[in-house]
Formats: structure tokens, C-alpha cells, sequence
């Protein structure tokens, strides 16, 4: 069995991932996930180096953060020259363009099924007149979100639980 550590840059991620790997991995025994959890993108780019270097195990790492503001090469190659640093060149970099959120969003069926209103599925990319592919700070997804599922984005925002929910309903 492979192990495989997700560096990750917070608590949502980990229950997206959770609910992900038993789809992307349907046989039992497949991988042993291990997950850190950082408290932010900045935790994250100060303790990853020593985490890595300390992990005790044979192991492969995935690192995921939010791009937000920064440029997305650039926050890549940072990323990766802290894994190189730590000891691990070979680790799995992922810069989630803006944010998570997004790749969540890119799924307008699974929203609609998960919290069962069905005229949300037909809102494909373009959502409350923004372009996802294209978006701008002034739009991001929790813009659109809010806007078609205002009862559920005021539940996800305090106990953080749209992303375990969102993940039973996405096909990889």
C-alpha cells in the first residue's frame, strides 16, 4: 500500500479530499492517506520544509494551496522549492486557481444535488454573470454560490461543511 501525504493549506481541503479518494480510489487498501493541516497559506510555506524532512515513513506528497492573489507559477515553484528543500523534489505540487471554492463550482449538477434544488444544475459556467474561467477578484465563488444557494452558503460558512457534503456528489 502507498503512502500518500497531503500537505494541505486548510481544513476544507482535507474534507474534500476525504470524500474524493474513495471515488478516485475505489478499492479498499489502494493508499494510506496521511493529511497536515496548516492553519493558512502562510503556516503552510513556513512549516512545510520541516514536516516533510521529518516524515518517518516511505511516502509520497501532494501539496495543495489557493493561488488568491498571488501568480500562480510563481506560488508553484515556491511551493515546490520548499518540498526540494525539505527533501522532496519529487512532491506533487497543486495551486488551486483562485481558490478551492472554484473547483467545487465548476460542478453546478453536484451543487444542485447535494443541497436539492434542481434549477442550480442549469447554471453551467457562467453564474450570476460571471465567468469562471475568467473570473476577477470582484467575483469569486462564493459570489454566485450565495446568490443561488443563499440558505446553504449561511450554514457552510459556519460549520465549514460544504466541502465533505460537495465531494459525495462529485465525479471525478
Amino acid at each position: 500500500m502507498t503512502m500518500v501525504v497531503f500537505l494541505l493549506e486548510e481544513p476544507s481541503a482535507e474534507a474534500l479530499i476525504r470524500g474524493l479518494l474513495p471515488k478516485l480510489f475505489p478499492e479498499e487498501g489502494t493508499i494510506d492517506a496521511r493529511f497536515v493541516v496548516f492553519e493558512g497559506k502562510q503556516d503552510l510555506e513556513k512549516k512545510m520544509e520541516r514536516r516533510i524532512r521529518g516524515w518517518l515513513h516511505p511516502a509520497s506528497f501532494v501539496v495543495l494551496r489557493d493561488q488568491d492573489a498571488g501568480d500562480c507559477r510563481v506560488v508553484k515553484q515556491g511551493l515546490a522549492a520548499r518540498a526540494a528543500a525539505g527533501g522532496r523534489a519529487d512532491a506533487l505540487v497543486r495551486v488551486a486557481c483562485k481558490e478551492l471554492e472554484a473547483w467545487v463550482l465548476g460542478d453546478w449538477p453536484a451543487i444542485a444535488a447535494e443541497f436539492n434544488i434542481p434549477s442550480v444544475a442549469e447554471l453551467g459556467r457562467k453564474a450570476g454573470g460571471c465567468d469562471h474561467r475568467r473570473r476577477t477578484r470582484s467575483c469569486g465563488p462564493e459570489v454566485p454560490f450565495s446568490q443561488y444557494v443563499p440558505l446553504a452558503w449561511n450554514i457552510i460558512n459556519k460549520w465549514n461543511i460544504s466541502h465533505r457534503a460537495l465531494s459525495n456528489q462529485l465525479v471525478p
